[in-house]
């Protein structure tokens, strides 16, 4: 007698999994903010959010595990997890990063999967710091010398260098003359030098010529200060011009009242020889 064997085919309805409702998108972020990274999850049922961040420098790198569910594992006491529901199938999964810093910069996901099924949102989170470019806009003469300071702030450096001390360019800030690359002008020169929580790049230039006219921009990651130089002859002798006419000034005023006491000295004597 033959046997009969009964074949059984399960399969999988991925309609019915858990689905993640928020768009990847991008978010800035100051430096110190707290920063709230935030899932729409519905039809979680009985499946964990696995919170992940990728390594910026390689991507391809397997991305380091945050937080699974409730359970966080990472051992920087800055992140927490939460969430909350607003219905029977809708849940909301929050990674939060207090005091945020250029460090914490890059990818994040918030993934959740099983052996067949896997459905993910990813984050790309960008830190600002606090920037400025010294002076702004300039006037100088053909053949003087120009320095123009950008200073960014960040929490996490450390008083690496004395405060006199001039390093050789770091490639932390970088400067573009009118959007091109300076490497190759004549006469420009930069320098960095870190304070405290202070990063310094000064950009010289060496008897500024007319073609050095322009916007020069200071870039650090994807922020920008720029200044506007004016080179142009003539800029000290409108100087003198106006301090002159200020000391012209000055001195018809002194003379006016001079003139004055004078006068009423003169008219005084004249009342008492009356007397």
């Amino acid at each position: 007698m033959m046997g009969t064997y009964l074949t059984v085919i399960m399969s999988y309805d991925s309609n019915k999994f858990s689905k993640i409702l928020t768009k990847s998108h991008n978010l800035t972020f100051n430096i110190s903010d707290t920063a709230q990274l935030t899932c729409h999850v519905t039809q979680l049922g009985t499946h964990h959010v696995t919170w992940l961040k990728y390594d910026s420098t390689n991507l391809h790198q397997p991305p380091q595990p945050l937080a699974v569910g409730q359970t966080l594992f990472t051992v920087d006491k800055r992140y927490s997890v939460s969430s909350y529901a607003t219905s029977d199938i809708d849940t909301y999964w929050t990674l939060e990063i207090y005091k945020i810093q250029p460090s914490d910069e890059g990818l994040y996901e918030c993934k959740i999967s099983n052996r067949k099924v896997s459905v993910s949102s990813k984050v790309t989170v960008t830190v600002q710091v606090p920037m400025e470019i010294h002076p702004s806009s300039l006037d100088a003469e053909p053949g003087t010398n120009v320095a123009l300071y950008c200073n960014v702030y960040l929490n996490e450096l450390q008083n690496t260098s004395s405060s006199s001390s001039l390093l050789p360019s770091l490639p932390l800030i970088t400067w573009r003359f009118n959007e091109s690359r300076i490497e190759r002008l004549n006469h420009v020169t930069t320098a960095s030098k870190c304070e405290n929580n202070m990063s310094v790049s000064r950009l010289i230039i060496r008897e500024a010529q007319i073609f050095h006219s322009g916007l020069w921009t200071c870039n650090y990651k994807r922020q920008r200060r720029s200044a506007i130089l004016h080179v142009k002859k003539g800029i000290e002798r409108t100087h003198n011009r106006h301090r002159t006419s200020a000391l012209l000034s000055s001195s018809s005023s002194s003379n006016l009242i001079s003139n004055f006491y004078v006068i009423l000295l003169y008219g005084l004597m004249i009342i008492l020889s009356y007397k």
